[in-house]
């Protein structure tokens, strides 16, 4: 059987919708099948929302608390001991924190 990205089942299923969003809890996810996912659902004309489960204590960088227990992620997040966790160019994430 040959398909391409655009003809995997997850895309036939997601047809009719207009807001979907990705979420990963670690092990990859997010990297190597969330972001390719994100890239081409947002060709098709999708409104996409990365998430991402994190181990990183979001409570001590300045990303921006957006609920309790959620963060919104963007380049150039920093620690507060003022290492760069989150450096480079990066799609907008909003991501729970893990207790």
């Amino acid at each position: 059987m040959s398909y391409s990205l655009n003809q995997i089942p997850i895309f036939e299923a997601l047809k009719d919708s207009q807001s979907i969003l990705l979420a990963g809890a670690g092990g990859g996810f997010d990297i190597f099948c969330g972001i390719p996912l994100y890239f081409n659902l947002k060709q098709q004309g999708k409104k996409v929302t990365l998430a991402n489960l994190s181990f990183t204590w979001l409570s001590e960088t300045t990303s921006e608390k957006v609920f309790p227990n959620c963060y919104k992620i963007r380049g150039g997040v920093i620690d507060l001991s003022g290492r760069n966790c989150f450096s480079g160019k990066i799609p907008e994430i909003v991501v729970r924190a893990a207790r």
